[in-house]
């Protein structure tokens, strides 16, 4: 416990700031749809980034990059 101990604060508020944040923004949204109200999806966007390489580093391991073309169980 005394490792962590320091990182708490900061832990939470990156769970406070980030994932309840973006839970609580969309439980409004969908209350919003609840009663006909579409006004927030007026403020979506879409953006595009670039590809990664075809092997990349994650959180949990290596990633490969999202290709629509090859399907599972497929090769091109």
């Amino acid at each position: 416990m005394r490792l962590v101990q320091p990182r708490l604060e900061t832990w939470e508020k990156t769970v406070n700031d980030g994932a309840l944040a973006a839970a609580h923004m969309a439980l409004r949204q969908i209350n919003a749809l609840r009663y006909d109200d579409v006004s927030h999806l007026f403020d979506a966007t879409v953006s595009r980034i670039a590809q990664p390489s075809r092997q990349t580093l994650g959180m949990c391991g290596l990633l490969r990059a999202y290709d629509p073309i090859r399907r599972e169980g497929s090769e091109r």
